[in-house]
């Protein structure tokens, strides 16, 4: 077997996953194929950050760019990787697919490095995340218990101001040395008994107390009268919450009370209810959760006992009363049908052609009255003048439109150039005709839309003398096809 020094092989660039390997576990030698290259210790190339972020195998370190935020990895199972990221993304926490440290989501920066193990087929579990600027992950915190007499902590040490609030327990035993305490505020204090012993007050001297010095404890009970109050020297600031009780009020005060007449106005309200006296309420104002609810099912509200009053609860059987509707009565009993003065379906021997008759088949309202007067649909002879309806209208110009639905006949008195006549809501077969009156100028032209025809395409030609009358007799051959006949000119 050929021998070749480790110095003179060369280096392998880019492993394909064939390599061979030979190790002595000391007394024999073995052959390892390298089968999966990402164990290799190798940089593979840059990863585009996606959501899944998708883990190649030429490597087990990558740098990370773009700024995709992502919850998951694609990634084979027992693979340990190291993700340096380029800028800042989110990392979304899962217990499963991305588990991260602190169970919460991580934003990164440029330079952060991260190392994963994925312990499944996309179940990935971050072992170590190092920040760019040093800082931890996970910010440090501690919060300092408050000491208490079984609790060991902190507590704040008081100025040198005076004290205001009172320990929470006190000896006043003499001579004895006393520890600090705590007051009710969770504050250091040390609370001395002490006892004024060196000043000797003469009689008659004026002592000046400081604000606040005497309060209800220092006052002998019934001490203080209404003779040794200054006018005035009691306000509603000086006096406690529920101070003052019911014993202390004059009699009268409490009689005025008990009977509502010590308030000299009432209240102005306002909203739903408004009013000072006579209160109103506000229309829509009470919902129907608002009333009172029925006795039983089945109950309509009215009233069937005489004339005005409460409103009561209706029975079905009262409300079917003065309706003055049978009990179960159904459309479909021929009986039940009969006595209203009404016909069953069956009766009818046209009935399609009854329930699709509308007053639309009538000639007009009129004759709808009586079918005598009726012109049949199958056509008939009919007796007395028809006239199609006319429009008249005096001043016409620039655009101007024909409806054929309200006319037939149309007389237009022509105030300037019409630069376009057009037609709506034609019906073939409809005919009239078109009568054009030149006002006192003259020489008023017409432009027709193309609704318009005319024989051999020659347009439409009238008289421009002042004052002149032209009829255009015309046809509807089609929906858009309106077929004008030659000119009468001049009518005088």
């Amino acid at each position: 077997m050929a021998t070749t020094k480790v110095s003179a092989l060369s280096a392998l660039t880019a492993p394909d996953g064939a390599e061979e390997l030979l190790i002595n576990d000391g007394g024999t030698s073995k052959k390892i194929t390298i089968t999966n290259v990402s164990k290799l210790n190798l940089k593979g190339g840059d990863l585009t950050s996606a959501s899944p972020l998708v883990i190649d195998t030429d490597g087990n370190y990558f740098d990370v760019t773009g700024t995709t935020n992502f919850s998951a990895m694609t990634v084979a199972a027992n693979r340990q990787f190291t993700l340096q990221f380029d800028g800042a993304l989110t990392m979304t926490h899962h217990a499963t697919n991305l588990d991260l440290p602190s169970e919460a989501n991580i934003t990164t920066a440029a330079g952060d490095v991260a190392t994963f193990q994925s312990t499944g087929a996309n179940t990935v579990q971050c072992i170590n995340y190092t920040k760019a600027d040093g800082t931890s992950v996970v910010a440090a915190g501690y919060t300092l218990p408050e000491a208490t007499a079984s609790t060991k902590g902190g507590i704040e040490l008081f100025s040198d101001t005076d004290q205001s609030v009172a320990a929470e327990s006190v000896s006043t035993t003499a001579s004895r040395t006393y520890g600090l305490q705590l007051n009710s505020a969770g504050q250091g204090v040390v609370n001395v008994p002490w006892v004024d012993t060196n000043t000797t007050y003469s009689a008659g001297a004026i002592l000046t107390l400081i604000e606040d010095g005497v309060d209800s404890v220092h006052y002998k009970d019934a001490s203080i009268d209404n003779e040794h109050l200054a006018d005035n020297a009691v306000d509603t600031a000086e006096i406690a919450d529920d101070a003052v009780t019911a014993d202390k009020l004059a009699n009268s005060i409490n009689t005025e009370i008990s009977a509502n007449t010590a308030k000299v106005t009432n209240a102005t309200h306002t909203g739903d209810v408004t009013g000072a006296t006579s209160l109103t309420i506000a229309n829509d104002a009470v919902t129907y959760a608002k009333m009172q609810n029925v006795s039983a099912d089945e109950r309509i509200l009215g009233r069937v006992s005489g004339a005005d009053g409460v409103i009561e609860e209706l029975t079905k059987a009262q409300v079917l009363t003065f309706a003055n509707v049978e009990d179960g009565a159904d459309v479909t009993d021929a009986t039940n049908v009969t006595a209203a003065g009404a016909l069953m379906d069956s009766e009818v021997t046209n009935l399609a052609a009854v329930k699709s008759f509308a007053a639309g088949d009538y000639a007009t309202a009129a004759q709808g009255t009586l079918a005598t007067n009726a012109l049949p649909k199958a056509g008939g002879t009919m007796t007395g003048a028809v006239v199609g309806a006319t429009d008249t209208d005096t001043s016409n110009s620039g655009t101007v439109d024909l409806d054929f639905t309200a006319d037939t006949n149309f007389v237009l008195t022509l105030t300037g150039n019409i630069t376009s006549l057009t037609a709506s809501n034609e019906v073939a077969g409809q005919s009239g005709f078109i009568v054009f009156i030149q006002d006192g100028t003259g020489s008023r032209t017409v432009a027709l839309h193309g609704d318009y025809e005319t024989a051999g395409g020659a347009g439409l030609t009238l008289t421009s003398t002042a004052s002149a009358t032209d009829i255009v007799p015309y046809v509807v051959a089609a929906s858009s096809r309106i077929l004008l006949g030659t000119p009468q000119l001049a009518f005088a």
